[in-house]
């Protein structure tokens, strides 16, 4: 078992240092589940069949004293890090996260911002792999209770009958909820990857059922002891072919699945069946064994140490770059795995084992709750406070820009690109720019379709509509200048309708693959996108349709060609648009920045003037869209707002004050209201009059 764990630990802490090299060995959490079922499972029934029932309070308090101590440990030298070297830009996710692990619900606050299209690409924290033991956390809380609950419907049923529930009776029930579990739980697996794919990976209802397939291996274990004594005696298991086929299947896995699997679903299939290989072979003492492996003293250290390294390497991983402004080599990435290992033993020495035999702990289950509850919510206080003290200098920074804008600055924003005044350092960052606030200067309000619903549509501008009714269709690009169409076209008369959704340009009816986006995700973006040109080409008030996303994502290399955005998909659209008798306007995607998250770079940037700036070249590429404006041979006309963004070289990322990116691809709220009169303007003189 200790072998297992090695092998599960080395393949997590070489798929996060090497991750081409290998794409699958996030598995190896899935390894640690069903090691955790098969144990936590076997002590339990240990207990019920000792004195009948589940001990709660008895289980829960040891498992505080095992894992408890190092986890927070860890958090506190993470929490200390955040606040005193981490870039102010990340300083608020690390808090927020760093309190919810204390807690053990991390996996549900990722979970819920991996679905979050703008917070999909924030830069990870410290802690992020705490997700994995809040999942087991939850499972060493529901597991025991699931069975108490289990043991009292038996007891009932047979009171009716004038018995006691016998041993075998209380294994067959225990047993029967288990195989519940996991047919329910891999069910919903399969279907929640294929639907909400993200999401699905931390959740916890989609990973119950490795718990429950170790569970019930445990189970079969307990209940025919002479079944498995004489399976390990079969040829298959003495000559050690099971237990390396076990681990042919798990290191298998690691090599061929990648982060564009279906994970977890049906996929998870692989480590747990190799898992529950591997544990049910056993230790055969052949000479090809793979316990002759597994069971080397050096191997066997790993394992002893796998919840400490797993704790401290991923810390490590993310700290090096913070502190060296700089990715680490192979040979810094050995010296990771050597500090990891090194800590892990410190701890272990230093604070697992005192505390997990500590008297007033092993005698006194109350002073157990008591550290933990204590723990838990002093990481949280913190947690508030710090991230309540980073949202008021937010706030401030906020009403500053908002009183920028409100005045029409000279200088300030898009008016130093566009505005024809002489501005010194228009390109510079200035001292003192709240980065924490570039990182989130996005509208939380924003009028999209997410990724689970059909259809949402908003309404901005002039409601009356006076001047026209002006349709704006695209992605999240296009949502980033809602605030702008709304600011601008109120003035001038002009009802806008809003059809924009996450990762969705509207502009094909044919699925589009793009980022981590499942099968069905990229269908019901196909099906929004042709419900939008047929209410665009069905309504009588519409006049104008403006079209604008991140049209070069779309047509990523590396995407087979089938799946990718064409330009005779738009010219299809817009021609259809157009025979409707509506006018279409294209506006000119922002500079792409190369997925370099900017407000992260910039933090990390030396340099004074033009601070990340970006090659005009790899800013604006052939997309689809240009393509299909040359072949409509201007039927479209082309908004570009080039010049607003870069020099006849140059693309900026400050401009006159103004981080122009709140991350890697997305014009920040302040920039775009800068540039709605220059925006708003040279879309208007493209509509109908």
């Amino acid at each position: 078992m200790q072998g297992l764990r090695a092998l599960a630990v080395a393949l997590v802490v070489l798929y996060h240092l090497w991750p081409a090299r290998l794409p699958g060995g996030y598995i190896g959490v899935d390894v640690f589940f069903v090691i955790s079922g098969f144990l936590i499972t076997a002590h339990l029934v240990r207990d019920v069949e000792r004195t009948g029932r589940v001990a709660l309070s008895t289980f829960w308090a040891r498992r505080i004293r095992r894992l408890l101590p190092a986890a927070f440990t860890v958090l506190a030298a993470s929490c200390v890090f955040t606040l005193l070297v981490s870039p102010p830009s990340v300083v608020e996710d690390s808090l927020r996260q760093i309190g919810a692990a204390s807690a053990y619900v991390l996996n549900w606050l990722l979970a819920t911002e991996s679905i979050d299209y703008l917070d999909a690409a924030n830069r990870p924290t410290l802690v992020q792999h705490f997700w994995t033991l809040s999942v087991e956390e939850q499972f060493y809380i529901v597991m025991p209770l699931l069975i108490a609950v289990v043991l009292t419907l038996v007891k009932v049923a047979s009171g009716r009958r004038g018995t006691a529930p016998s041993a075998r009776t209380r294994r067959r029930w225990i047993s029967i909820s288990l195989v519940g579990v996991f047919g329910a739980s891999l069910t919903y697996s399969v279907i929640a990857t294929a639907v909400a794919q993200p999401f699905a990976f931390f959740d916890t209802f989609a990973r119950a059922w490795e718990f429950a397939a170790g569970g019930l291996l445990a189970m079969f274990a307990a209940a025919a002891p002479h079944l498995l004594s004489r399976l390990r005696r079969t040829r298959l298991v003495s000559s050690g072919a099971l237990g390396w086929a076990g681990i042919g299947v798990i290191i298998g896995g690691a090599l061929l699945l990648n982060g564009g699997s279906p994970f977890p679903g049906w996929v998870a299939m692989f480590p747990v069946l190799g898992a529950l290989a591997v544990i049910s072979a056993g230790n055969p003492s052949g000479r090809r064994a793979p316990g002759r492996v597994l069971g080397l003293r050096a191997v066997q250290s790993v394992g002893d140490l796998s919840y400490g390294i797993y704790l401290w390497h991923w810390p490590l991983i993310i700290a090096f770059p913070v502190m060296f402004a700089r990715s680490y080599s192979t040979a810094e990435s050995v010296g990771i795995v050597g500090a990891a290992i090194v800590l892990a033993i410190a701890t272990k020495y230093l604070i697992e084992d005192p505390f997990r035999y500590w008297r007033g702990f092993v005698q006194h289950r109350r002073v157990a709750f008591a550290f933990a509850a204590a723990g838990t919510a002093l990481f949280i206080m913190v947690a508030t406070v710090q991230v309540s003290a980073i949202e008021e200098r937010r706030d401030n920074a906020a009403a500053v820009a908002e009183q920028m804008l409100a005045t029409q600055a000279e200088c300030f924003g898009a008016n130093a690109m566009l505005g024809g005044r002489d501005c010194p350092d228009r390109l510079a960052l200035p001292p003192g720019t709240d980065l924490a606030f570039a990182a989130h200067d996005l509208d939380p309000d924003w009028c999209l379709t997410g990724l689970a619903e059909a259809w949402r549509t908003c309404e901005y501008g002039d409601p009356a509509g006076t001047a026209g009714h002006l349709a704006l269709v695209g992605d999240s690009h296009a949502a980033a200048l809602i605030d702008a169409f709304d600011e601008y076209f109120r003035q001038v008369g002009w009802r806008v309708t809003t059809f924009v959704r996450f990762g969705c340009p509207g502009l094909s009816e044919s699925p589009v693959e793009i980022g981590s986006r499942t099968p069905i995700e990229e269908q019901a973006c196909a099906d929004w996108s042709a419900r939008v040109t047929d209410e665009l080409v069905s309504s009588e008030s519409i006049d104008a349709v403006v079209y604008t996303s991140f049209t070069s994502g779309y047509a990523e290399d590396g995407v087979p060609e089938a799946s990718q955005l064409h330009a005779s998909d738009i010219e299809a659209t817009w021609s259809r648009v157009m025979d409707s008798g509506k006018t279409v306007v294209a506006v000119r995607d922002i500079p792409r920045t190369s997925r370099v998250n900017i407000p992260n770079c910039l933090e990390a940037s030396t340099v004074r003037s033009a601070p990340c700036a970006i090659p005009k070249a790899s800013g604006f590429v052939d997309d689809p869209q240009t393509q299909a404006l040359k072949a409509l041979g201007g039927r479209v006309p082309l908004v570009d707002l080039t010049d607003a963004y870069c020099d006849e070289s140059t693309c900026y990322t400050v401009i006159g004050g103004v981080v122009v990116y709140a991350d890697d691809n997305h014009v920040s709220h302040t920039y775009a209201m800068s540039l709605a009169p220059f925006l708003g303007a040279r879309v208007e003189s493209a509509l109908p009059r």
